[in-house]
């Protein structure tokens, strides 16, 4: 399956560099258009695991997210 994940940022919060790092230290690829990253994973448990990481990652840094899984 592939997730596709939507960056909302903030001017108090942490810039687009600090959040690409994080996201692909996770490996999500960028994806311009609609959405800002792409990712594809294959069982529910490591869908769990990898959007944990990416929630607890990403906490901090003001920014919000919107994911669509297709």
């Amino acid at each position: 399956m592939k997730t596709h994940v939507k960056i909302y940022f903030s001017p108090e919060g942490k810039d687009l560099r600090t959040i690409l790092k994080i996201m692909e230290s996770l490996g999500f690829n960028p994806e311009p258009g609609d959405f800002d990253f792409v990712v594809e994973w294959k069982s529910y448990e490591e869908y769990l695991t990898l959007f944990t990481k990416m929630h607890n990652l990403l906490k901090g840094t003001g920014v919000m997210y919107r994911i669509t899984t297709k």
